[in-house]
């Protein structure tokens, strides 16, 4: 993996982006869409398994199986009957994700916070 400050190439050569800017990746068909910290979406032909691959296990979290995250860009988690919102970066942006994937975070989260002892 590379590190949080490294540049990753996105939809053509010389268009790349750090990849702390990235707050989520999402699975459609053979390609994916990166949501960007400034709210841009772009379509990248690149599988979630390459994803995983270059970018740092312990930023990305694989919330569902068409969905990483940076875990750095979590404001909140919204409990809901069908599982959870996650609210992503300075533009708040909401996206939904189910049971399983929200309770993983969640623990997740919970176990990375420090103790107060």
């Amino acid at each position: 993996t590379k590190p949080v400050n490294s540049l990753i190439p996105l939809a053509f050569p010389g268009n790349a982006t750090a990849i702390h800017d990235i707050m989520m990746i999402e699975a459609m068909n053979h390609q994916t869409r990166v949501t960007l910290s400034s709210g841009i979406d772009c379509s990248v032909r690149r599988t979630m398994r390459e994803w995983q691959a270059i970018l740092p296990a312990t930023t990305f979290m694989h919330v569902d199986r068409s969905m990483l995250v940076n875990l750095d860009h979590i404001i909140n988690i919204e409990c809901t009957s069908r599982g959870g919102k996650l609210i992503l970066g300075v533009h708040r942006h909401v996206v939904e994700v189910g049971r399983t994937g929200s309770l993983r975070l969640r623990q997740f989260l919970l176990s990375r916070r420090p103790s107060s002892d």
